[in-house]
């Protein structure tokens, strides 16, 4: 579980039109035969009827104005996975061609938050110093992306953003209805590629 205590209320701010004009943007300057989302905007995001109006303000487009590094942390046993997958290989293609800098950050599949937390303030350490970084969480990883921010001084004061992708945030139902003899099994079974770390990641 996140460990996480807030004396105060994090006020939330709702962004979903300029996110939209921002897309909207960013998807027409795709080619089609490169374009990443093959459906018109509309589909694409679900839009609710108390979604603000347009801002209509001008998206930049040009080339980065800051030295932003992506970095993916990957989820539950991905490390089980590297060799036969690439985490948003073509994602990352594009990003490298407008000029951006990316990385994969391959954290333990079967630890706790806590644990990948602490390869993950160890990793980001070893980039350059000037860079900022906009943590990419998918699944568990994003929480602990999270994880990291709330334990580590120095991760918070280089991070620019953190985006959840598909986020285990609060936790999986699938975790609630797994038995607790497969749940012991998924901690301790040796498994190639994988290491076995605390064995805590469905605890967390």
């Amino acid at each position: 579980m996140l460990e996480v205590s807030l004396a105060y209320s994090v006020p939330v701010i709702d962004k979903r039109q300029r996110f939209r004009e921002i897309f909207h943007a960013v998807h027409g300057t795709y080619r089609p035969e490169d374009i990443l989302c093959d459906r018109p905007v509309e589909q694409a995001l679900h839009q609710f009827s108390d979604e603000a109006p347009s801002t209509r303000q001008a998206v930049y487009l040009g080339a980065p104005r800051l030295a932003l590094h992506y970095v993916i942390i990957t989820g539950l046993v991905a490390d089980c996975l590297t060799h036969k997958v690439t985490p948003f290989h073509r994602a990352r293609q594009y990003l490298h061609e407008l000029g951006f800098t990316s990385s994969v950050l391959k954290v333990n599949g079967r630890s706790s938050s806590a644990y990948n937390a602490a390869l993950i303030q160890q990793a980001l350490g070893s980039f350059p110093t000037h860079h900022r970084f906009v943590l990419l969480g998918y699944s568990k990883g994003a929480v602990d992306a999270l994880q990291a921010l709330i334990t580590y001084p120095s991760v918070r004061q280089r991070t620019a953003a953190v985006v959840s992708l598909a986020g285990a945030i609060g936790g999986s139902p699938l975790v609630d209805i797994t038995p607790s003899w497969l749940k012991r099994l998924f901690a301790k079974l040796p498994l190639p590629d994988c290491q076995l770390g605390d064995g805590a990641a469905l605890k967390s």
